[in-house]
């Protein structure tokens, strides 16, 4: 895909998109590809979500968010890049070992509070954090990602009426259809993240 060689498929389309594990050209660089498909890019509604969710996450500069390189597209295909993240995402070592230690559950927590902490600094919410969403970069640190349900606060163009935003393992009652999410939403999301982390159930 132009300058990117895909080499491995790490999660299958979900709303049209998938993520690939791919080598930038040139600078032999291992990055995540995520690509919205161009029969879905063909909705105005999902290949807009899918913009907004390349450009807020680009907006964000921090050590516990992923960190956007590039976007584009390529033969109808919409893609932006990542860092490539390790395989094992929160819920797989949750669901290998059970319950994380006391350490553990401090170190990874302070590494997601922050990370949100900064998130509603820039007035954007995440809404859609899970134990699925949060990698771990080469060091061992937490990484929030998959901003897929982002909402910049005061813009409501792309949540309508009725829309249910979220996972409904995790999201928070307000998320429900017709009601207002804003920070505390968030925060709802990470207590049953850490919850998860300290019992090993949802």
């Amino acid at each position: 895909m132009g300058k990117y060689e895909l080499l491995d498929l790490i999660e299958p389309p979900g709303e049209g998109a998938a993520l690939y594990k791919a080598v930038q050209v040139g600078l032999e660089r291992a990055v995540a590809l995520k690509v919205l498909f161009p029969e879905e890019a063909e909705e105005e509604a999902k290949l807009a979500r899918f913009q907004r969710e390349q450009q807020a996450t680009a907006q964000l500069n921090h050590g516990s968010i992923i960190t956007v390189y590039d976007s584009g597209v390529h033969n109808g295909f919409h893609y932006y890049v990542t860092e490539f993240l390790q395989r094992k995402t929160l819920s797989d070592r949750i669901q290998e070992s059970g319950p994380l230690s006391q350490a553990d559950i401090l170190k990874f927590g302070h590494n997601i509070l922050s990370a949100f902490a900064y998130t509603h600094e820039k007035r954007i919410l995440h809404r859609n954090l899970s134990a699925k969403s949060i990698g771990f970069d080469l060091r061992g640190r937490a990484i929030v990602k998959d901003f897929a349900a982002v909402k910049v606060l005061d813009d409501t163009k792309l949540t309508h009426s009725g829309e249910l935003v979220g996972n409904r393992l995790y999201m928070a009652p307000e998320q429900l259809p017709d009601q207002a999410a804003d920070e505390r939403s968030d925060l709802y999301l990470i207590s049953a993240v850490l919850y998860e982390m300290a019992t090993g159930q949802r």
